[in-house]
C-alpha cells in the first residue's frame, strides 16, 4: 500500500499503471457530468406513478429518460468505483468510507435523475425494482472494479499460518462466510445511506 501520496501523485502513478483505465474514468466523469446536466436542464416530469398525464409519455421521452437514467447510473459509480481502488493504494480505511460515500451519491443521484425524467421511483413495483437493481448493481461494480484487493487482503487477515491440512477446508470456509457477510454488510450500509438521503433531499 502505499501511503502519503497525494491525489495528485496517485493520479499520475495510475496513468503509468493503466493509461487506457485513466482515459476511460476521465470519459466517465465526461459523461456523469453531461448527462447530469442534461438532467438538471430537463423540465421536472411528473412520475409515471402521478396520474393521467405521466401514465400515457411520449415513446421517445420515455426511452430518453430511461437511457439517460442509465448513463449517470453507470458512469458515476464507475468514477467512484475507480476513484475507491485507486485511494485503497493509500489508505485502506479512507477508501472504505470513500467507498460508502460515493456508493450512495450515486444511488441517490440515479433517483434524482430517475425522478426529475418522470421514471417511477417511488414506493410501487416498478420503483422497488429500481430501487433493488441499481443496489444490485452497485454491489457487482465496485466488487468488480475496486473489490478484488480488498476482499483478497481481508481474506488473508483470517487465514492461520500455524495450521494443518485437515483445517484446510474449515479455514476456507470461514473466510468465504467472512467475506460474504462483509459484501452484505456494505450493501446494508448503502441501502441505508440512500434511504435517509432520499428521505432528507428528495
Amino acid at each position: 500500500m502505499m501511503r502519503g501520496m497525494s491525489i495528485w501523485e496517485l493520479m499520475k502513478d495510475e496513468a503509468k499503471r493503466g493509461p487506457i483505465t485513466l482515459l476511460l474514468n476521465t470519459l466517465m466523469t465526461i459523461i456523469a457530468a453531461t448527462s447530469l446536466y442534461v438532467a438538471l436542464r430537463e423540465p421536472n416530469l411528473p412520475s409515471l406513478a402521478g396520474g393521467a398525464v405521466a401514465a400515457q409519455p411520449p415513446p421517445t421521452r420515455s426511452s430518453f429518460a430511461i437511457w439517460l437514467t442509465v448513463a449517470v447510473y453507470l458512469s458515476v459509480t464507475a468514477v467512484g468505483a475507480s476513484a475507491t481502488r485507486m485511494l485503497y493504494r493509500t489508505n485502506a480505511w479512507a477508501a472504505l468510507l470513500a467507498s460508502l460515500v460515493l456508493a450512495v451519491l450515486s444511488l441517490f443521484l440515479t433517483t434524482w435523475a430517475a425522478e426529475r425524467l418522470g421514471l417511477d421511483t417511488t414506493a410501487s413495483d416498478a420503483g422497488r425494482a429500481f430501487g433493488n437493481l441499481t443496489l444490485y448493481g452497485i454491489l457487482i461494480i465496485y466488487l468488480g472494479v475496486a473489490g478484488g484487493k480488498p476482499l483478497i487482503d481481508l481474506g488473508r487477515t483470517g487465514r492461520n499460518n500455524h495450521k494443518t491440512a485437515a483445517d484446510d477446508q474449515n479455514e476456507a470456509l470461514g473466510i468465504v462466510g467472512m467475506l460474504v457477510l462483509a459484501v452484505v454488510f456494505w450493501g446494508w450500509i448503502v441501502r441505508a445511506g440512500q434511504t435517509a438521503a432520499l428521505k432528507a433531499f428528495l
